[in-house]
């Protein structure tokens, strides 16, 4: 079993010799700085975190990227206009319907690797037919220190994100009628990177729906960022559908709020505030009850890692990406109170799962009601 898929990258780490290829840090000290490039990975295992393996010697690099200086009009090779106008040509040539890219944000403990591991993981997960993530400089290590070091590396990766971001944006407004269907997928610090990313993005470039849907998976950031305009709001106006999946028992998260940022509930954590106050194409996924994943070894993800490796999850995911109604997707509840419709729940024995693999261990995962 041998599955292949080619991962388009940006990335404004640091270069290192030897198969990681890029670092922890800043390419030429500058966070601005980047560089957009593509490296083929292999599926060599069905194992959840290292099942797949990028190939180094596949790797290509396109020339760098300084985003002090905004040129919509260049492109190189792997960049994500490249990627956009990819995916155009390759949905009007096909027949199926169900043709669609991703854009991933990683989150924190992730090295340039793991995040191109668990790029094509995603993809092949989502059944995507293609997919481009952005590698901003995570430390890769999961303790206290490191964690700081991320969230301040994902805040100042933000103008490189914001100008792939922007190049994406100059073409699809471009296109009009013949806008591919992308979906944007930031899981957990990689949502407060795509935050200070889309600030740093003027108003008359993102005030157009151009993504078809936005999955905010395990998000660490403010629980009501999608209520302030400072923070995630114009993610609304540039996503058809805002689907905020939530777990209760995600003790990353629970670690992040209490310790770190001085009690603020976590988005990923409780769900949106005020979801009813949102606008209608917000919804919010309880995944408390099958949030729980297992690595290689079979030790806790914490809670943390169900976007890509729980089977109920998924398979939520799979039927949103297909464009099944809210209300007519196998495997979820609503929740109580159901927030007129927009409030789901995907409950451990909806026979969703077909396998054992992300099944909650006792008294691990379980669902996490905030008082109102």
């Amino acid at each position: 079993m041998t599955d292949k898929v080619r991962v388009r990258f940006a990335t404004n780490r640091n270069p290192v010799s030897g198969p990681d290829l890029f670092g922890p840090k800043y390419r030429d000290n500058n966070p601005k700085h980047y560089v957009t490039g593509s490296i083929e990975v292999y599926r060599l295992s069905n194992l959840p975190d290292t099942g797949w393996v990028p190939d180094s010697n596949s790797v290509q690099i396109d020339p760098p990227i300084d985003a002090s200086v905004f040129q919509p009009t260049t492109q190189n090779h792997n960049d994500i206009v490249a990627f956009a106008r990819d995916r155009v040509a390759a949905e009007l040539a096909s027949a199926r319907a169900s043709q669609y890219g991703l854009i991933l944000l990683p989150g924190f403990d992730s090295t340039f690797l793991g995040s191109m591991s668990r790029a094509a993981q995603v993809m092949s997960n989502y059944k995507a037919a293609d997919i481009f993530c952005f590698s901003w400089p995570s430390q890769g290590k999961l303790d206290l220190a490191s964690y700081k070091a991320d969230r301040d590396a994902a805040a100042k990766s933000a103008n490189a994100v914001a100008d792939s971001l922007r190049r994406l944006f100059a073409v699809l407004r471009a296109l009009k009628a013949n806008l591919p269907v992308l979906h944007l997928v930031p899981h957990s610090m990689g949502n407060y990177a795509l935050q200070n990313a889309v600030q740093l993005i003027p108003a008359k470039e993102r005030n157009t729906l151009l993504f078809e849907s936005a999955f905010l998976m395990a998000a660490d950031v403010n629980y009501d960022a999608l209520s302030k305009a400072s923070e995630l709001k114009p993610l609304i106006t540039l996503a058809k559908k805002v689907l905020v999946y939530k777990n209760g028992g995600d003790l990353a998260l629970s670690l992040s709020g209490s310790i770190l940022l001085n009690n603020y509930p976590r988005l990923g954590q409780w769900g949106p505030r005020d979801l009813s106050k949102l606008s209608k194409t917000v919804n919010s996924i309880d995944c408390s009850d099958v949030g729980s994943t297992q690595g290689d070894d079979g030790g806790s993800h914490y809670g943390h890692q169900y976007y890509r490796l729980s089977p109920w999850v998924l398979n939520d995911v799979v039927q949103v990406l297909a464009g099944i109604p809210a209300n007519k997707i196998a495997g979820r509840l609503p929740a109580i109170p159901d927030e007129g419709g927009r409030a789901w729940w995907i409950p451990y024995d909806s026979g969703a799962a077909s396998s054992g693999r992300g099944k909650p261990r006792k008294n691990e995962g379980k669902p996490t009601r905030r008082k109102k």
